[in-house]
C-alpha cells in the first residue's frame, strides 16, 4: 500500500546509468551550450505538461462530479509524459553534449558524487516542474464542498512530501551512496586501491542506506508517533505476541492524499509500521487490525528478502555480462594488436561491429528486464501471501477473530475495498500490487 515506488522511476534511473556508461568523454560543444540545450529539453517537457493540464481544465466541466475524472485524466497524461521522458533521456543527456562534459569533468577529478548528481539533475528538475503544475491544478480543481484555505504553494509542499520525489530519492540513495564512498576511497586510499576495498565500500554504503531509510524518509514524509491510546494498546499487544519488540508505530498526516499502510525498514532494529491518519479515520477497529496483520505478515514471512532476490539477480546479470564483455575485448585486442583502439571504437576484423559499449548496453538491458520482471512477480506474490497470512495471524492474536478465519478474511476484504475502491485507477493492478479483484478472490477462498 502506498507510498510505493513508481515503475517509471526504475527505467529512468537505469536509462540514465546506461547513458553514463556509453557516453564519450570528449565534448564537441561548449559547456554552456550543452547546459542550455539540456535545460531547454527539460523545460519543454515541463511546459508540455502544463499545456496538457490547461487543455484538460478548458475541456472538462468544473462541476464537482467531474473532480475525480479530471484528476485521473491528468494522472494518465503525467504517466505518458514521464514514459516519454525516459525515451527522450538519451537525447537530453548525450546529443546535447551534457553527458560528455560530465564524463570529461569526472576524468578531470570532479568528484563522482557530484558528477552523478549532474546526470540525474534534468530528471529531478522535470519532476519538480510537474509537481508544480499538478499543485496549481489541485488548487483550481478542488470542488466547492472540499475547498480549503490551502493555496497552490501549500499543495506544492504536500506533493513534494508525498509525491514522486521521495520515491526518486529512495531509488537514488544507493547509487549516490556508492559514488560518495567511492570518492572517499579514492581520497583516502589513492587511485590504485584494490577491487576488494571498493566492494567493501559498496557494501558499507548500501548497509548505511538500508539502515537509515526509515529515519530520513520518515522525516521527509512527516511521520509522528501514534497518539491514539486504544490503537497503541492493540499494537503493543500484537507486537508482543508476534515477538517484534523493536517495531515502532508511526502515523502520516496525508492531507487527503495518503490513506495507506506500510512496513518500512529492512533491518529489524530500524523497522517501522506506518499508518495514514486518513486510513485510521476511515476504518473501524477490526478492519484496522487486519491492515496491521497484513503488514505484520510481510515481516513474519520474510518478504523483504524475497523481494531482494530480483535486485541481487539483476546485479549478477550486469556483473556477469560486463565481465564476459571485458574478457572478450581483451582476447580480441590481443589478437588484433595495434588495431585494438579501433576495436574499442567498434571496428572489428572482418567488418563485424560489436563495440564494447554495446556489450555494456546488453548487460544493462538484461539487468533492467530481470529487475522489473522479478520485482513485479515477487511483489504480487508477496501481497497475496500477506493477505492470506494476515487471516491466520488474526485468528491467533485478535480476540474477535479467534476460531473465525472467515470473519478475518471478510474484514480484510472490507478494508481493501474502503482503501482502494475510490477510483478505477486504485483498483487496477500495478507493477507491485495485484488488482483489487484478484485480492478479493484470494481472500474469498479462505471464507469458502
Amino acid at each position: 500500500i502506498p507510498p510505493m515506488i513508481s515503475l517509471r522511476l526504475f527505467p529512468l534511473i537505469l536509462t540514465t546509468l546506461v547513458c553514463r556508461e556509453i557516453a564519450g568523454n570528449t565534448p564537441n560543444t561548449m559547456l554552456m551550450a550543452a547546459m542550455l540545450a539540456t535545460a531547454g529539453i527539460t523545460l519543454g517537457m515541463g511546459l508540455l505538461f502544463k499545456a496538457s493540464a490547461l487543455t484538460l481544465l478548458m475541456t472538462t466541466p468544473a462541476d464537482e462530479p467531474n473532480f475525480g475524472v479530471r484528476d485521473e485524466r491528468l494522472q494518465r497524461i503525467r504517466s505518458g509524459l514521464e514514459a516519454a521522458w525516459v525515451m527522450l533521456l538519451p537525447a537530453a543527456l548525450l546529443l546535447t553534449g551534457w553527458g560528455a562534459w560530465l564524463n570529461s569533468l569526472e576524468q578531470s577529478h570532479l568528484p563522482q558524487f557530484i558528477a552523478m548528481l549532474g546526470w540525474f539533475l534534468p530528471s529531478l528538475c522535470l519532476i519538480l516542474l510537474i509537481e508544480l503544475t499538478a499543485a496549481q491544478f489541485d488548487e483550481l480543481t478542488t470542488p466547492p464542498s472540499l475547498q480549503s484555505p490551502n493555496d497552490w504553494q501549500t499543495h506544492f509542499r504536500i506533493r513534494l512530501r508525498l509525491g514522486e520525489i521521495p520515491g526518486l530519492v529512495t531509488c537514488l540513495a544507493p547509487v549516490l551512496a556508492i559514488a560518495l564512498f567511492s570518492d572517499i576511497g579514492h581520497w583516502t586510499l589513492g587511485e590504485e586501491h584494490s577491487g576488494i576495498v571498493l566492494a567493501l565500500l559498496t557494501v558499507l554504503s548500501l548497509g548505511l542506506v538500508l539502515s537509515s531509510v526509515p529515519l530520513w524518509l520518515g522525516k521527509w514524509l512527516g511521520t509522528s508517533p501514534a497518539t491514539c491510546p486504544e490503537l497503541l494498546e492493540r499494537f503493543m499487544q500484537y507486537r508482543s505476541g508476534l515477538r517484534m519488540p523493536q517495531l515502532q508505530l508511526l502515523t502520516i498526516g496525508g492531507d487527503g492524499r495518503w490513506n495507506g499502510a506500510a512496513i518500512v525498514g529492512w533491518l529489524p532494529r530500524w523497522r517501522q509500521l506506518w499508518l495514514g491518519e486518513d486510513l485510521i479515520a476511515d476504518l473501524d477497529d477490526e478492519q484496522l487490525d487486519m491492515v496491521m496483520m497484513h503488514e505484520f505478515a510481510h515481516v513474519t514471512r520474510r518478504h523483504f528478502w524475497w523481494r531482494s532476490l530480483p535486485i541481487v539477480g539483476a546485479g549478477l546479470a550486469m556483473v556477469l555480462t560486463f565481465a564476459l564483455g571485458h574478457a572478450w575485448f581483451s582476447t580480441v585486442a590481443v589478437d588484433a594488436g595495434p588495431a585494438s583502439s579501433s576495436i574499442q571504437a567498434g571496428a572489428l576484423p572482418g567488418g563485424i561491429l560489436a563495440p564494447l559499449p554495446l556489450i555494456k548496453l546488453l548487460g544493462c538491458t538484461t539487468a533492467v528486464l530481470a529487475l522489473l520482471l522479478g520485482l513485479s512477480t515477487a511483489a504480487r506474490v508477496c501481497e497475496l501471501d500477506a493477505d492470506r497470512q494476515a487471516c491466520h495471524l488474526a485468528v491467533l492474536h485478535c480476540s474477535w477473530a479467534q476460531g473465525e478465519p472467515a470473519r478475518a478474511a471478510a474484514r480484510l476484504s472490507q478494508a481493501l475495498v474502503a482503501i482502494l475502491a475510490d477510483s478505477a485507477a486504485t483498483q487496477r493492478a500495478t507493477w507491485l500490487h495485484p488488482s483489487l479483484t484478484k485480492r478479493l478472490e484470494n481472500l474469498a477462498r479462505l471464507s469458502a
